[in-house]
């Protein structure tokens, strides 16, 4: 009398035909199951399972049309199953299964060391048609395998049920693992290229399967092909259905850019915009500038007026260290590394304004120790040389020479607000500070005025009957108030009363240079006699 060993909860779904099984270990098939059964042919008039695939079969006292399978947890919790078998006019007939597991993979799974009673989960060899088992608290990633007999050898169909697909506390299996269906690993696309992508589903020949294609979500119009050829990077998504295999099985691959190349981007580049155009541009900078750090015999570099042309190494400029612009275009550089992608950058060609040196007055100062040099504040004509235009965007500095003033590699006056010299002239530069090539130069005077020379006498007295007359003066007046204020007093005039005199004198220029000196006359009053009283003596 056969017994029965597994014994759980019935229940009938509609089926997803595999039409195909493993009559071998070796040989075993992936299976799934959801809220639909898988189906699939019996096996009869086939060889038994051996000893040499499993260390013991468990209750299973006869092996008979064995069929070998495996699944894969994908996600955790409990599993309940059922199994069943009909005979081709759909009566029910005997199924018998026995099942191992967990197991870390990968299939095919089989062998003493794996197939043994450690290892056994459920068993039956009951005379009914349907059967039940549960895989307890099974985990993400595990596999465990499956077989099942024909007691009966009579042909028909096996079914395979998930019983408890989507309720709390269910796992479930991965239905990948059935008709695999690959896309190949993500992967980078060079700029200007293309590449296929081919989709391999694994199934029963001779099945037809209808394909569609998605790009960043989006469905490809007219993609229902086994392959589709691509040249823009993104996501790509692929939906296949086959019989035989879960419907609606997908795989997905990222198609990316390679990492920039690490080198600077190409700088804008700017001419001064005198004159009429085109201006002259040297595209060639931008080769020294992003292979500085490089060596430049890795590399090809080429420049090109399209992006197009750029990628497809087509209508390069032939002239690039001295290409003709009237500015305000773009240019596309591509660069080349030996044994890497093709990369194309931009950059612009730009006009600076030309600034303009406004001339502005000279500047004169007061030599007050009459050395001949006097020290002025360049600076303060900043204002006067730019004339409204924008200071942020132009720098003015200050020369010696006219020479100097246009060699941009020259080397300004280094402390124009603090500027020692003699009487001469200085030399201005207003430079675009985005292209310090574009400038305008312009100058002024410098002028040291000398500052008079006069006599500084000391202190002098005199008596009141004789008095003090003023000499003459060589450079200056007599004043009797300081800083030359009040009528003078000429040389020659007679002091007979005691005062400061103050000699003054002036430049009569712009700035007015002035210098004064002082001294004191003393007067002294006539002395006075006082009137004696006779006096008498006795002889």
């Amino acid at each position: 009398m056969r017994n029965k060993y597994l014994f759980l909860v019935l229940a009938v779904f509609t089926g997803l035909n595999i039409f195909a099984q493993g009559n071998t270990a070796a040989g075993m098939q992936a299976f799934c199951a959801g809220g639909s059964a898988l189906t699939f042919n019996n096996t009869t008039n086939s060889p038994a399972a051996s000893l040499t695939e499993a260390q013991s079969y468990g209750c299973l006292a006869t092996r008979p049309n064995p069929a070998w399978f495996y699944l894969r947890i994908d996600q955790a919790g409990n599993l309940n199953f059922t199994i069943s078998q009909v005979n081709n006019a759909g009566g029910g007939i005997d199924v018998d299964f026995i099942a191992w597991g967990p197991f870390p993979g990968p299939p095919p799974i089989f062998g003493p060391a794996n197939l043994n009673p450690g290892t056994q989960i459920g068993c039956s060899y009951s005379t009914a048609a349907v059967e039940n088992f549960t895989i307890p608290n099974a985990q993400p990633g595990q596999y465990y395998v499956v077989l099942i007999t024909n007691f009966s050898n009579q042909a028909g169909q096996i079914s395979l049920t998930q019983t408890n697909a989507g309720q709390p506390g269910a796992g479930s299996t991965n239905c990948n693992i059935v008709c695999p269906l690959t896309l190949g690993d993500n992967f980078t696309l060079c700029p200007g290229d293309t590449a296929i992508l081919e989709a391999s589903i694994a199934s029963e020949l001779n099945r037809i399967a209808t394909y569609s294609w998605t790009f960043n979500g989006s469905p490809i119009t007219g993609a229902n092909t086994r392959s589709i050829t691509i040249s823009t990077p993104g996501v790509y998504t692929v939906t296949v259905n086959k019989p035989g295999c879960i419907a609606n099985a997908t795989a997905t691959v990222t198609v990316s850019l390679p990492p920039p190349l690490p080198i600077p981007q190409p700088l804008n580049l700017f001419v001064c915009q005198a004159g009429t155009p085109p201006y002259t541009y040297n595209l060639l900078s931008n080769t020294q500038h992003m292979l500085q750090n490089e060596d430049p015999t890795l590399f090809e570099v080429s420049y090109f007026l399209t992006q197009q042309d750029a990628l497809q190494d087509v209508n390069a400029i032939t002239s690039p260290d001295a290409y003709q612009s009237a500015g305000n275009q773009t240019i596309y550089v591509r660069i080349y590394k030996l044994g890497e992608c093709v990369e194309v950058r931009s950059f612009q060609l730009l006009l600076n304004q030309a600034p303009t040196a406004t001339q502005p007055a000279g500047i004169s100062l007061c030599d007050a120790d009459n050395d001949g040099l006097a020290v002025f504040n360049l600076t303060q004509q900043n204002a006067a040389i730019l004339a409204g235009q924008d200071n942020t965007q132009n720098t003015v500095s200050y020369y010696i020479s006219l020479a100097a003033a246009n060699n941009i590699s020259a080397t300004p006056i280094a402390t124009p607000a603090a500027y020692s010299s003699a009487s001469g002239v200085v030399y201005a530069r207003v430079s675009n500070n985005n292209n310090p090539s574009c400038f305008s130069v312009t100058s002024f005077n410098l002028s040291v005025i000398p500052t008079p020379v006069v006599a500084d006498p000391a202190d002098v007295s005199a008596c009141v009957y004789v008095g003090y007359t003023l000499p003459a003066l060589t450079v200056g007046q007599y004043f009797s108030q300081p800083g030359g204020i009040g009528p003078t007093i000429a040389a020659g005039t007679l002091i007979t009363s005691s005062q400061t005199i103050y000699i003054y004198a002036q430049s009569n220029t712009v700035p007015n240079c002035t210098v004064e000196q002082s001294f004191n006359i003393t007067i002294t009053p006539r002395p006075v006699i006082p009137s004696l009283t006779p006096i008498s003596l006795c002889d």
